[in-house]
């Protein structure tokens, strides 16, 4: 499994085919990575001053400018993951299928994963319930 950490010269991540949530700290994304070995072979996390600028790409992008405009979840989430890079937690985004996507829901709740949501091609879901735009 690759933790691969959003770097400026990363290509632009997508909300679409995604499971992505929050973790507090590196030790529960860590043990949350191991579990989904064999499931996805990688975990991308965004934190810190590079992850802000990644999900702002996302936000300046067409993709964004759409979904701001058509109001889905996407843009809601957008600011909810923005203000939790802000408070130091980190972001994760593991590719899913419809296969996939109960294993890695089901792993990222059991180590504590806050604002846990699959966006699908055409169907996004939320599976945890959550205040607003705040972070965890």
């Amino acid at each position: 499994m690759k933790v691969i950490e959003c770097t400026s010269e990363a290509s632009l991540i997508t909300f679409n085919d995604k499971v992505m949530g929050v973790f507090e700290n590196a030790r529960d994304l860590d043990e949350f990575a191991k579990l989904l070995e064999g499931t996805s072979d990688r975990v991308e996390t965004l934190e810190g001053p590079v992850g802000a600028r990644c999900l702002k790409q996302i936000k300046n992008s067409v993709e964004g400018f759409l979904d701001a405009v058509l109001g889905d979840m996407e843009s809601s989430m957008l600011k909810v993951y923005l203000k939790a890079i802000e408070k130091g937690y980190m972001v994760f985004a593991v590719p899913a299928t419809a296969e996939t996507r109960d294993e890695i829901v089901s792993a990222a709740l059991q180590f504590g994963a806050k604002h846990v949501a699959h966006f699908g091609t055409i169907v996004n879901e939320s599976f945890q319930t959550y205040s607003g735009d705040q972070p965890p």
